[in-house]
């Protein structure tokens, strides 16, 4: 059972200046101490101050906005107040707007797994894929509840996935599956030429998903990801993400990098594709059969964590291609983790281990070497993997290093 963390005395928010360790406003981690955790989100550009909730003032004492932001991790009384509709401020690069996509694309099938989720920021997940993407490239939308206990879940989102009218597929898996396996049920039912991952608390932004299906039309093997911008798990005031690309550090930690300024020189500016080491892990798009043929995910993962880099890895040194697309933007909660929560740690531990042994190859060790408890920590069966290894002929991981991210090879002496 999932203890609450002991809270301080509650605050109204002060203004603040964004820290650029926290990436983004944190003015409202004042309110408890242990709020203070950088969400995996890019760092959004500086603001003079923390923005309060619209029309009113909030009060952030009352016992309904602590109990939602401890059970969810934001906002859910002003989650509630903003419905399941909005409009979001349109953050592309001016660039972007020139840009003109063929009407014939690839159609998507957009998966969205969710596990107690709260109900109004899974709707306007919905509701901004419909609003903002034209019909004819919308397959459906395909949403997996992995065992969700809550009873607004139930009943009360079939009655309202009626509106619908048949765009969305639901599906209940019957026992606890994790993100990843849920991801790969979804993605086993999709029609679609185009899987597109979501969270299930994102708001996608205008011509979101036309630069990912032309993009994946002229390279079938090309895997690519919206530029993530950041909703600010208190306010939920939508923020622009600058240009970022996915990294990660030895100790397998996903993390946002800057961007090489030559690949954003010329004529096109910050709207050229950027080769992206890693992905985030939550939002991108892949060919629904180039999926299956690259392996999907490891199923011997847990629940959630480090499939994301996996996955890239496995992309890049098998043939593919990963790339950031500036052009399309899709806003995402910054929910707030709290670190009593075991069971995803453990499932991190596990699956960081399991990518360790299937494919860094000799720089395993750069990874134990900074978490030296964990060689002796059981990992599961790789052996599936390592034959979808051979069978894809992967290259080695120097091979990525030399070729992707040499910058990790540079980091050996620090983090």
């Amino acid at each position: 059972m999932v203890t609450s963390p002991t809270l301080r005395p509650l605050q109204k928010p002060r203004r603040c200046q964004l820290g650029l360790e926290a990436q983004h406003c944190y003015c409202h981690g004042a309110i408890w101490g242990r709020m203070r955790v950088p969400p995996a989100s890019p760092r959004p550009a500086p603001r003079p101050g923390c923005p309060h909730p619209p029309g009113k003032d909030f009060n952030y004492s009352s016992s309904e906005f602590v109990d939602g932001f401890l059970k969810y991790g934001f906002n859910t009384v002003l989650s509630k107040s903003l419905g399941s509709e909005r409009e979001v401020p349109d953050t592309r690069n001016k660039k972007c707007f020139q840009k003109h996509y063929p009407a014939n694309l690839p159609t998507a099938s957009v998966v969205v797994c969710f596990h107690n989720e709260e109900f109004s920021a899974l709707f306007r997940t919905m509701f901004s894929v419909v609003n903002l993407t034209p019909r004819h490239f919308l397959e459906e939308i395909i949403l997996v509840d992995d065992m969700s206990d809550s009873d607004d879940l139930k009943e009360k989102l079939d009655h309202h996935l009626e509106v619908f009218r048949g765009k969305i597929k639901l599906i209940r898996n019957k026992k606890r599956e994790g993100l990843i396996r849920s991801r790969m049920i979804g993605a086993s039912r999709a029609s679609g030429d185009v899987l597109v991952f979501l969270d299930s608390h994102c708001e996608v932004n205008k011509v979101w998903l036309e630069p990912l299906l032309h993009a994946i039309a002229k390279d079938p093997k090309m895997v690519v990801c919206p530029l993530i911008d950041v909703i600010d798990s208190v306010t939920l005031e939508y923020w622009p993400s600058p240009v970022v690309r996915g990294a990660f550090n030895w100790h397998l930690q996903f993390k946002w990098d800057n961007v090489f300024s030559y690949e954003m020189d010329g004529p096109e500016g910050p709207t050229l594709p950027i080769r992206s080491p890693a992905m985030a892990g939550g939002i991108f798009a892949i060919n629904r059969h180039y999926f299956r043929e690259i392996g999907q995910y490891d199923k011997g993962m847990n629940l959630w964590g480090a499939e994301n880099l996996e996955l890239s890895l496995r992309i890049w040194m098998c043939g593919g291609q990963l790339f950031v697309l500036p052009c399309s933007r899709v806003g995402h909660i910054s929910k707030q983790r709290f670190p009593n929560q075991p069971e995803f740690a453990e499932a991190m531990t596990y699956n960081s281990l399991r990518l360790a042994h299937v494919w860094l190859d000799e720089y395993k060790e750069q990874f134990f070497l900074r978490r030296p408890g964990l060689k002796s920590v059981a990992y599961g069966n790789i052996s599936e993997r390592v034959e979808l290894r051979k069978r894809l002929g992967c290259k080695s991981f120097q091979w990525y290093l030399d070729n992707v991210f040499p910058e990790l090879e540079a980091s050996e002496g620090g983090r």
